[in-house]
């Protein structure tokens, strides 16, 4: 008997962005055009709720599937498309606005959450002083 052998598979293939994927040119464009429109949904979902992380990751993953992924496939020049390519443009301005502001209201949460977590802790060393010095008298 021979033991049975795993066959050895290649290791995945990692990105160093969450959501980043390469253009399946046998996938109809107007997928990804779809795709663009769910995800541009989803974000701005997301912001509307102030789920501002959530917003984040999907307005960015809508950037990389309209200015890398997009552009790269066959079809992308081709005549019949171009209303699409044309509403990804002028998406892309309403986009950068969006992420523009999202980010600012981001750096406000995190210098509010920074700004209680040093009342939390002036708080707590007020109370490790009073402690010892009650345990000195």
């Amino acid at each position: 008997l021979t033991p049975h052998v795993t066959p050895r598979l290649s290791p995945p293939r990692f990105f160093p962005q969450v959501g980043v994927f390469e253009v399946m040119h046998s996938l109809a464009i107007t997928k990804y055009y779809d795709l663009a429109e769910k995800t541009l949904d989803q974000a701005d979902l997301a912001d509307k709720n102030n789920e501002l992380a959530h917003a984040y990751v999907f307005y960015k993953r809508w950037v990389h599937i309209a200015c890398d992924v997009i552009p790269k496939h066959n079809y992308y020049r081709d005549p019949r498309y171009q209303v699409h390519a044309r509403s990804l443009v002028l998406q892309s301005r309403e986009v950068e606005k969006a992420l523009r502001q999202l980010v600012e209201r981001m750096d406000v949460v995190a210098e509010e959450h920074a700004e209680r977590s040093r009342e939390k802790r002036a708080a707590h060393e007020a109370r490790l002083r009073e402690q010892r010095e009650e345990l000195r008298a």
